[in-house]
């Protein structure tokens, strides 16, 4: 899925923005530091979904984030 494709709605900023808060929590996700996130699921359950808004909440509080496939 292209992540400028991907249909941008308020509750997946909202998902993407809890999902930051915890992983930030509890695994210091910040600047500089370095993780790789998995996301599983069935088909059609919104992965690429997720992983595109993390990802770009993530670029918006200053912590680079790509999103492989």
């Amino acid at each position: 899925m292209n992540a400028d494709r991907t249909a941008l709605r308020p509750e997946y900023d909202a998902l993407a923005a809890t999902l930051a808060d915890l992983l930030a929590a509890r695994h210091g996700v910040a600047p500089g530091a370095r993780r790789v996130i998995g996301i599983a699921g069935e088909s059609g359950s919104g992965k690429s979904i997720t992983a595109t808004n993390l990802a770009r909440t993530f670029a918006a509080r200053g912590v680079p984030a790509a999103v492989l496939h």
